[in-house]
């Protein structure tokens, strides 16, 4: 244990090449307990020191592969955690994914651009939170007022009730505003299904509480806003659909997986939107399955890195297949015993 602490503590204090002639003899011992704890970040620092002259130099070169490898395993294999995660609406759970993940490759482009935007995602979801917050506390509200009224009516001279009646007008004064700045946000992320929510509710207070022309305003623009998005989702969708038509490709599923979600979330479906976003949705998974199904072709060929390099990318747009993920650990366990039966010595029975 004390050995391990001052070699790691060498890395810190001596500069990369001091510290690599520092445990010369050690180096490829150290970089495959790194490996085996998913330091990568630390193994490819050393590495980045080690000189053609060093007497393991092809050894060395030969795990400096296998672990940028392995770090498009890693990245992948905790992307899909995280996405699954959130699925799931385990926020927190994706987050400390991510963290972790991070935290062992922290200049790892891929995993930060990912991060960031789950990070964006997140805080559109927090922020929607509030304002359904803010639509359940007006309903409650709308509904307590008729018999508020008959309190006061009935025993004005109550200074509880009567306070309690003006603590309540206040919260519609402000829960108004919260709702006006719900349709505005809404309509600007094109979340047309929020906007109108909130518009409805708003619109059942009292006009004291709000600019009546600026509400008039609001209900032409959002009128115009799911117009125009109803007929770009419906040109998108059949432009999917077409595509889809021509073929599986990887980038047509993850196109036509995007827009579903959209479609699921922020739009108020008419007959025919419903029945393009059904016939899409069919197509979806045909090609997903078509996918599936070419990779398993090649695995059953042998060719598991080629089929390998069809199931993970389908990974990313279906994390929460079982099947595909059993494909994908299957292939991978063949793979890494391919490699090491590949690594070890011929060995000749003597007669």
């Amino acid at each position: 244990m004390l050995r391990i602490l001052i070699i790691t503590s060498s890395i810190l204090i001596l500069n990369g090449c001091a510290f690599i002639h520092s445990m010369d003899s050690e180096i490829s011992q150290k970089i495959d307990q790194w490996r085996a704890e998913n330091e990568y970040a630390k193994a490819l620092s050393a590495l980045e020191y080690i000189s053609k002259s060093h007497k393991n130099y092809a050894l060395l070169m030969k795990k400096r592969n296998n672990i940028l490898r392995e770090v498009k395993v890693f990245e992948n294999k905790n992307y899909k955690k995280a996405q699954i995660a959130e699925k799931n609406v385990q926020w927190n759970k994706a987050d400390n994914i991510y963290i972790n993940a991070l935290d062992k490759l922290p200049k790892d482009s891929t995993l930060a651009t990912q991060y960031q935007s789950f990070i964006k995602r997140r805080n559109n979801y927090l922020e929607e939170l509030e304002f359904k917050l803010s639509i359940h506390k007006a309903k409650w509200l709308i509904e307590s007022m008729p018999t508020q009224k008959k309190l006061v009516f009935a025993n004005p001279a109550d200074s509880k009730i009567q306070n309690r009646y003006e603590d309540t007008l206040e919260d519609i004064e402000k829960n108004t505003k919260e709702l006006i700045n719900c349709i505005e946000v809404a309509m600007q992320a094109k979340k047309t299904l929020l906007a109108e929510t909130c518009f409805q509710i708003v619109n059942k207070f009292d006009d004291a509480y709000f600019d009546k022309s600026m509400l008039k305003k609001f209900k032409n623009q959002l009128s115009i806003k799911q117009h125009q998005q109803q007929t770009i989702h419906d040109n998108k969708t059949k432009t999917l659909i077409d595509e889809l038509k021509q073929g599986y490709s990887h980038d047509n599923l993850l196109r036509a997986q995007r827009h579903l979600s959209i479609l699921e979330n922020n739009i108020k479906p008419n007959q025919h939107t419903a029945a393009l976003t059904e016939q899409l949705s069919a197509l979806f998974k045909k090609g997903v399955a078509n996918r599936m199904q070419s990779a398993q072709r090649l695995y059953s060929d042998g060719k598991i890195e080629n089929a390998l390099s069809i199931w993970m990318p389908l990974q990313k747009i279906v994390p929460e297949n079982k099947k595909l993920d059993n494909y994908i650990k299957r292939a991978q366990r063949v793979l890494a015993k391919v490699k090491k039966l590949s690594t070890q010595p011929a060995t000749v029975t003597l007669p």
